[in-house]
């Protein structure tokens, strides 16, 4: 799978998710943003081979306002928390 993992702080699932579509649509990237509220992560899933890379070379994550510390990768699961006991 071609996917975008990008953690970020609870709750900020949504606003991470429409500021990556929005620089993939700039960089001509086609995929889809998914992510469950609460996890701390989203993913956005490039529908081209090539997709998560480009858009990994063609965006400064630095400069993204919600993902935590410019932190992303490739990855094709979001885990879930885990409780503790």
């Amino acid at each position: 799978m071609n996917t975008l993992f990008m953690h970020c702080r609870p709750g900020f699932e949504g606003e991470v998710c429409s500021e990556i579509a929005e620089h993939a649509a700039r960089l001509n990237v086609s995929g889809y943003a998914k992510a469950k509220t609460g996890s701390a992560c989203a993913e956005f899933v490039c529908t081209e081979e090539d997709g998560a890379q480009r858009l990994m070379h063609g965006q400064r994550f630095a400069e993204l306002i919600f993902p935590g510390s410019g932190r992303a990768g490739c990855s094709s699961t979001c885990r879930k928390p885990t409780a503790s006991a």
